[in-house]
């Protein structure tokens, strides 16, 4: 496991490993906003597992948003909007935190 080779302690381990686990998931199944995504993120020169983390990061924080009630949308409306999330990420914004 990469965090454990890399000596990283991970808080909330079972979470993280659940995001890894979703994005690992919708790129198995071709899901192309998720795939368009990571292959952009690393030719922006981020390696595969923090392109996996960025878009793990976009799914964690919809799916708190949607949680707490904060996000109108539903169904194919939903899926949508957080597809257009992850699209919207970009290395340089990963770097820095935004």
């Amino acid at each position: 496991m990469y965090h454990s080779g890399a000596r990283i302690k991970v808080p909330g381990a079972e979470a993280h490993a659940m995001f890894h686990a979703i994005v690992e998931n919708q790129i198995a199944e071709a899901h192309a906003p998720t795939c368009r995504t990571v292959e952009r993120l690393q030719r922006e020169g981020l390696n595969r597992h923090d392109a996996i983390h960025a878009v793990g990061l976009v799914i964690a924080e919809f799916m708190y948003d949607a949680m707490k009630g904060s996000s109108a949308a539903s169904g194919d409306s939903a899926q949508a909007e957080l597809d257009a999330k992850v699209e919207a990420l970009n290395a340089r914004a990963w770097r820095e935190g935004r």
